[in-house]
């Protein structure tokens, strides 16, 4: 996508001459990385709107706010149901594309979850103070790039806090570049929230006369929480070109796991233990047959939409027999490990290892 910009001066020359002279610049062409959604102020309310009003082309599918007043039409999320017959695939879809807005329309359409803040308590109140580590040359513009992101969706802002924890440049799979903060001195100093985790024996225990499975999965999934006010600045992080504090709930966190799995239990409140099992960022819903597990997966998906938050439907896998979840197959049949997760273990039998750092 290209978009055209032509200066007030540009136009001025254009208005005042019959002719352009040789050279005359008349604007720049500038690739659109991204579109955010913006606030417009009127006298009588606050209006949340997108580049939509602008442009011709449907941006409103990238806002961030759950209570949007323009939310896209239905759609059917791009979730694989070729394993369905075609009576189970047209049911599913009719579902699915009703309750669409639970999923994400793009890797930019992140959740929004109001309810869930964070708070922060410290039993040592000394702050974190770390000088940045030196990013590599080539990957300036990449981590400039990223942090703008970051600042335009407002996930961050710029800081003058006395903490300052480091950053780490890291490669994931797909060939992005995320930054991940250190924040082990912080989490060191603060103190944890206790609230359970579930046991996954007892979350496979209470799977017996279920035949069929979804497993629902989130992306970015503590971004779409908000730290309090008095919290962000502890996550202060420094880099080369400023100081920077996370306002939503940023990776590293040691008491994010059991914030957000309380709010997961709060949003699938009277569903859980019943129809689902949610796990952090995963959900896995259970059925004894095709028609409830139908009836079933409305409710999870209306209460996602409730709370604001968002399904990644890549991830996503609705409506089998079989299912991998927390690195188990799961079927009518009962359990077993995931083949995928100890396929490296069994390689190591053919692999005699030579050398001491093989053998760790």
């Amino acid at each position: 996508m290209i978009e055209c910009v032509l200066t007030i001066a540009d136009v001025l020359v254009v208005s005042r001459q019959d002719f352009l002279s040789p050279h005359t610049i008349l604007g720049h062409l500038e690739e659109i990385k991204a579109v955010y959604p913006i606030t417009v102020e009127s006298s009588d309310e606050t209006v949340e709107t997108t580049l939509e009003t602008m442009l011709p082309i449907q941006l409103n599918e990238v806002t961030n706010n759950p209570q949007h007043n323009c939310k896209p039409p239905q759609l059917d999320p791009p979730v694989k149901l070729d394993h369905l017959s075609s009576d189970q695939e047209q049911r599913v879809r009719q579902v699915l594309r009703e309750e669409c807005h639970a999923f994400a329309y793009d890797d930019k359409d992140v959740g929004c979850i109001p309810t869930l803040n964070m708070h922060i308590t410290l039993h040592d109140t000394t702050p974190v103070r770390k000088t940045y580590i030196s990013v590599p040359k080539p990957l300036h513009q990449e981590v400039k790039d990223y942090l703008q992101d970051l600042l335009n969706r407002g996930w961050i802002s710029e800081s003058r806090s006395p903490y300052s924890s480091l950053i780490v440049c890291v490669r994931k799979k797909s060939g992005d570049l995320t930054l991940c903060c250190d924040y082990r001195e912080l989490n060191k100093k603060s103190v944890p929230d206790r609230h359970p985790i579930p046991r996954i024996q007892d979350m496979l225990d209470s799977l017996h006369g279920s035949s069929w499975f979804s497993v629902l999965d989130q992306g970015k999934a503590y971004h779409q929480g908000f730290l309090v006010p008095e919290s962000r600045p502890l996550t202060a992080f420094i880099t080369p070109w400023g100081l920077y504090q996370w306002n939503r709930i940023p990776f590293g966190l040691s008491s994010a796991p059991a914030e957000f799995q309380r709010s997961m239990e709060d949003c699938l409140k009277g569903l859980r233990d019943v129809t689902c099992q949610p796990y952090l960022d995963d959900n896995l819903v259970h059925s004894p047959s095709f028609d409830s597990h139908v009836d079933q997966i409305r409710p999870v998906l209306q209460q996602y939409q409730k709370h604001g938050v968002k399904l990644s439907p890549q991830k996503c896998d609705v409506f089998k027999r079989r299912v991998r979840f927390l690195g188990r197959m799961i079927s009518e049949e009962g359990y077993t490990m995931d083949p995928a997760e100890i396929a490296p273990v069994q390689a190591l039998k053919h692999q005699p290892p030579s050398t001491v750092g093989e053998l760790s």
